[in-house]
């Protein structure tokens, strides 16, 4: 079977709508890889929630961190779900 979860997101002007199709099978591996990553690296807790317009406006959990480490932080999550998608599929339409 597969998974597939979608978010939008929309500043006024456009929406945005990223989401994932996954095999139901990868699905729990690829979360605790995922949350793994998170605490690892950005010290991030599983019960937190990855926002990413607090992430890209520097507001709540990543208000400690300029716009340049906030890119590399977007950087570096996109660099992840890259390596760790094994044929699932990230989807974004603006």
């Amino acid at each position: 079977m597969l998974i597939f979860y979608i978010d939008e997101s929309y500043n006024g002007k456009r929406y945005v709508l990223c989401g994932f199709l996954l095999n139901d099978r990868d699905y729990f591996t690829l979360l605790k890889k995922f949350n793994n990553f998170l605490e690892k690296e950005f010290n991030l807790s599983e019960n937190d929630e990855l926002k990413g317009d607090e992430l890209f406006n520097g507001r709540g959990f990543w208000n400690k961190y300029d716009m340049t480490e906030r890119s590399e932080i977007s950087k570096k999550i996109a660099v992840f779900l890259k390596d760790n998608l094994k044929g699932n599929k990230l989807i974004v339409i603006d």
